[in-house]
C-alpha cells in the first residue's frame, strides 16, 4: 500500500509513483504495457504525460465522467469509516500510516467476495424501447445483462459511422477480439475472433466480457490460436520480433 502524505501534485505523482513503481514494473512485463488511470489532475498533468512518453508507457484512454465500479472505492469507504470509529483518533501522520495498514489487513475476504459478487448487479443494461424512445416517454426496458455478440455489433456501427467521418480508426471489423463467458465456471466459453466474427457469436448465459486486443506478444498469440475463430488471425501483422498488432 502506497500512502501519500499531503496533497499528491503531478510532481509527485511523477516521482513517486510513475518513476519507481510504474516504470520498473512496466519494464518488467514488457511490450504490452498498458498503464490505467483516471482523468485525475496529477495523472493528465503535462509533466506527468511527458514522462510517460519518454518512457514509453501507453496510458489508457480515459472517458470523461466515467462511472467508477470498481470495488476498491467501497473499500476506502469501509477503511474510513473504521479509521472514524476508533475510540482514539491517530494523531499523527505515521498513526495515521499504522492505522490504514491494520484496517486493511483486517477487512475479512468474504466482504472483499461479496462487492465483487456485487458488480453484476451494477452492469446491467437499461434501455428504452424505439418507441419508447421516440414518444419521450421514459419507461425503461427490463434490465438484462449485454452479450459479447450486442457489444460487438455496437462497436461496428461506431467504426462505420467514425470511417463515414473520415475519423482515423484504431478498431476495424477485422481487429482481433475476445469473447469470454462465465469466466471461471464449469461451463465458462472462451472464444477469439474478429469483431465482425463475435457479432454473430453466441455464448450463451452471462457473464459476457468482450476484450478488444491491441500490441500481442507472440506467447499471447499462441494462446488466442487455442479458442480462435476460423481465419480470426489471419490478419495479425507483426510489428516486431515481439509485438504483433490487427
Amino acid at each position: 500500500m502506497w500512502l501519500a502524505r499531503g496533497s499528491l501534485t503531478a510532481i509527485r505523482y511523477r516521482d513517486e509513483i510513475l518513476r519507481p513503481l510504474v516504470r520498473p514494473y512496466a519494464g518488467a512485463v514488457g511490450p504490452g504495457f498498458l498503464l490505467m488511470q483516471d482523468n485525475a489532475r496529477p495523472h493528465v498533468a503535462g509533466v506527468c504525460q511527458q514522462f510517460l512518453q519518454d518512457e514509453g508507457i501507453d496510458a489508457m484512454d480515459w472517458p470523461a465522467r466515467s462511472p467508477d465500479l470498481n470495488p476498491i472505492e467501497h473499500i476506502w469507504d469501509i477503511m474510513s469509516r473504521s479509521i472514524h470509529q476508533r475510540h482514539v483518533a491517530p494523531q499523527t501522520v505515521q498513526e495515521l500510516a499504522d492505522a490504514l495498514v491494520q484496517v486493511w489487513e483486517e477487512i475479512p475476504q468474504e466482504t472483499i467476495r461479496h462487492l465483487i459478487r456485487s458488480m453484476p448487479r451494477h452492469i446491467k443494461v437499461k434501455e428504452q424501447s424505439v418507441e419508447n424512445m421516440m414518444r419521450g416517454r421514459k419507461i425503461y426496458e427490463p434490465p438484462r445483462f449485454m452479450t459479447v455478440s450486442q457489444a460487438a455489433d455496437q462497436l461496428i456501427q461506431i467504426v462505420q459511422r467514425r470511417r463515414e467521418e473520415g475519423a482515423e480508426l484504431g478498431v476495424t471489423e477485422d481487429t482481433v477480439c475476445v469473447g469470454v463467458a462465465r469466466l471461471g465456471a464449469d461451463d465458462q466459453v472462451i472464444r477469439t475472433g474478429t469483431l465482425h466474427q463475435l457479432a454473430s457469436c453466441d455464448l450463451g448465459s452471462p457473464l459476457h466480457s468482450l476484450i478488444v486486443t491491441g500490441r500481442l506478444h507472440p506467447l499471447e498469440v499462441d494462446m488466442l490460436r487455442v479458442n480462435a475463430e476460423p481465419n480470426a488471425l489471419q490478419h495479425l501483422r507483426m510489428l516486431d520480433s515481439s509485438t504483433y498488432c490487427s
